[in-house]
Parts: C-alpha cells; sequence; structure tokens
C-alpha cells in the first residue's frame, strides 16, 4: 500500500510540474518575444535565448524538487518497513 501511495504521490508531483512548465512557458514566452521585437536583432536573440534559459531554470527546479519528493517518501517507505 505504501509503494502505491509513494508511486501516486510521484506521478501527481511530475503532472503538477509539468502543468507549471507550460504555464510557464505560455506566461513567459510571449513576454519575452514582445521585448525581442523592439531590439536590435542582436539584442534580440539574447533576449530569446534568456527566455529558453529561464524555462530549463524553472523546469530543472522543478525536476529537482520532485527528485527531492521522491528521496523524502523512499526514506519514509524504509523507514516503515523496517
Amino acid at each position: 500500500m505504501l509503494i502505491l501511495e509513494v508511486t501516486l504521490g510521484l506521478a501527481a508531483v511530475f503532472a503538477i510540474s509539468w502543468v507549471l512548465v507550460l504555464v510557464a512557458q505560455n506566461l513567459a514566452r510571449p513576454l519575452f518575444l514582445h521585448a525581442a521585437i523592439y531590439l536590435p536583432k542582436r539584442r534580440a536573440s539574447a533576449v530569446l535565448d534568456a527566455s529558453a534559459f529561464f524555462l530549463y531554470t524553472f523546469a530543472g527546479s522543478l525536476v529537482t524538487a520532485a527528485l527531492i519528493t521522491l528521496s523524502v517518501n523512499a526514506a519514509v517507505v524504509v523507514k516503515q518497513v523496517i
């Protein structure tokens, strides 16, 4: 039963992370694109690179949070089994 709870908890964390990444992408990217329109070409590409960096950093932090959650859940399961 604990393994099922851990699996469902992990699935929920990944699902929420995925939704947050999609929301951030849909909210942040247009702002960066709008800013890039008014800049010279060289600076516009830098803004778009910053946009990609922001999204990848955000996604990476969510994945890290999911892995920490998995580690904590695994520790709880091991503690209760032993």
